[in-house]
């Protein structure tokens, strides 16, 4: 219908889709268009997209990233949107937000909703608690999927999340649309990380997003980190073509670790 649009976040919003990903979609609709059909609109795609059918199912889709979480409703509007942001979001938030890409509808929305990100990045980046209330979310997540990961661990690919996510609030950078090493290469350029900072996330980054890729392809699911059975482990590092992936990982985690630390210090 007029007035909808369908946008993408995670790493559908980043173009990082990966083998078994789930595809992270908004739906949001301005205030002319008529809740009751953009609901309609909604889980007609939702359905389309996931549904199971003799051939099997299109892509996993995830509506959880929206405002309020599964809590919210399924589409919301301009309006509501930018109240959500001006009052309630948190600040991890403006690091999840700042992916948003709009896929399909109305351009008149991208442009309502990209405003009010802007005024979302803006207020938190001058914050003094922005770093504080960040690096409190990422322990959380560090400690809920457990230090032997290198996703959620310290060192692990939300370390990237929160580092570059930071650094892009402060220079009002766009990261939508754009790969991991893309927005590495801009920071670098901007002096926001030096060139071995860069080099080394980059280095390290390339090497977690090879190992997930190989690990969804030999066991076809994901995981945090490599897999039990020696089999599927030496088919993996046999991939990658490295023979100790496991000390490999944790030698890369440690060098993310120590140049997060320096931004996320006490």
């Amino acid at each position: 219908p007029a007035g909808f649009a369908v946008f993408a976040v995670g790493r559908l919003g980043t173009c990082e889709l990966d083998v078994v990903s789930d595809a992270d979609i908004v739906f949001v609709r301005g205030v002319e268009c008529d809740p009751g059909k953009a609901q309609r609109c909604a889980r007609s795609l939702v359905a389309m997209l996931s549904g199971y059918t003799r051939e099997g199912s299109v892509i996993a889709v995830d509506i959880r990233l929206r405002p309020h979480g599964s809590a919210g409703e399924l589409v919301i509007s301009t309006r509501q949107l930018s109240q959500y942001f001006e009052s309630e979001a948190k600040a991890w938030e403006t690091l999840a937000f700042g992916k948003l890409r709009i896929l399909a509808g109305t351009e008149k929305l991208a442009k309502d909703v990209s405003e009010s990100l802007h005024r979302l990045r803006k207020r938190f980046a001058a914050a003094p608690g922005f770093v504080p209330e960040l690096r409190a979310m990422r322990k959380r997540i560090a400690e809920s999927g457990g230090v032997d990961s290198f996703k959620t661990g310290p060192g692990g690919l939300y370390d990237f999340d929160f580092l570059v996510g930071l650094l892009e609030a402060r220079a009002d950078l766009p990261c939508a649309g754009k790969q991991l090493p893309v927005r590495l290469e801009a920071l670098v350029n901007r002096g926001l990380l030096s060139i071995a900072q860069g080099r080394d996330l980059l280095h390290a980054a390339e090497l977690f997003r090879r190992v997930d890729h190989a690990i969804r392809v030999a066991e076809g699911r994901n995981r945090k980190w490599l897999p039990e059975s020696d089999i599927l482990r030496a088919s993996v590092a046999h991939t990658i073509g490295c023979s100790d992936l496991d000390n490999a990982l944790r030698a890369e985690m440690r060098d993310v670790r120590t140049i997060f630390q320096s931004f996320f210090s006490d």
